[in-house]
């Protein structure tokens, strides 16, 4: 059986990565549409954002510095990471101005937790290219 990939390293923390942020999708997908029906969804939602972002962080890290399967999909890495620091100084900023903050209005609350979702899921649809990408370079 030849193996015709440079790095299989590289080949398997992408495919693992892929699946799990599949995973990931599937809960922001179903706790966003289930928290409609109750607060309760909104709050595992929510919660689960802290882990998955933590995790995401370290595969952006890694993706960036092994590098990706497509020339675009590294171009959208290094500008997700810059956008990703940038709103971490923003969250930072608004956090420490204001004393409680997700009881202060609603630009508060999007920026706390409307925006992360939007960064999970640039994160899979990144993954998902670069995936698709690798699959069709070993074949």
């Amino acid at each position: 059986m030849k193996d015709s990939t440079p790095n299989p390293n590289k080949d398997k923390f992408l495919t693992i990565d892929f699946y799990i942020q599949c995973f990931f999708f599937g809960l922001l997908l179903i706790f966003g549409g289930l928290s409609f029906v109750s607060g309760y969804f909104m709050f595992l939602g929510l919660f689960s954002l802290i882990p998955i972002m933590f995790y995401n962080s370290i595969g952006l890290t890694y993706h960036i510095f092994k590098g990706s399967y497509s020339k675009e999909v590294e171009v959208y890495r290094k500008i997700h990471a810059i956008s990703a620091i940038i709103y971490l100084g923003v969250w930072i900023l608004v956090f420490y101005v204001l004393d409680n903050p997700a009881n202060e209005n609603e630009l508060t609350f999007i920026i706390f937790w409307g925006i992360p979702p939007l960064f999970l899921a640039a994160y899979f649809f990144i993954t998902w290219q670069d995936w698709k990408t690798m699959k069709n370079l070993n074949n």
